[in-house]
């Protein structure tokens, strides 16, 4: 197996795996201490993707509350012009 298989990766997987590696440098001295550092690394990577998944859905979830509101107001206006 190759060592460097991400020659083998396309530019927006490889900037990807850059950018998620980045993310695990902070706990580096806690991934290292582990009894296999790799794999610790990659669990530390996917801590780092579950708690963007986390914000995405806060963050969808409050989108949507504030269009659910903004709909209640807008039906709530139509009725009122109508009367």
């Amino acid at each position: 197996m190759s060592k460097d298989w991400r020659d083998k990766l396309d530019a927006p997987a490889k900037h990807d795996l850059q950018e998620i590696t980045k993310k695990t440098v902070i706990y580096k001295q806690a991934y290292r201490k582990a009894e296999n550092p790799a794999i610790s690394q990659l669990w530390i990577a996917l801590m780092e993707i579950t708690r963007t998944l986390q914000n995405l859905d806060k963050r969808m979830e409050s989108l949507e509350k504030i269009h659910f509101e903004s709909k209640i107001k807008g039906d709530i206006t139509k009725d009122l012009e109508k009367w």
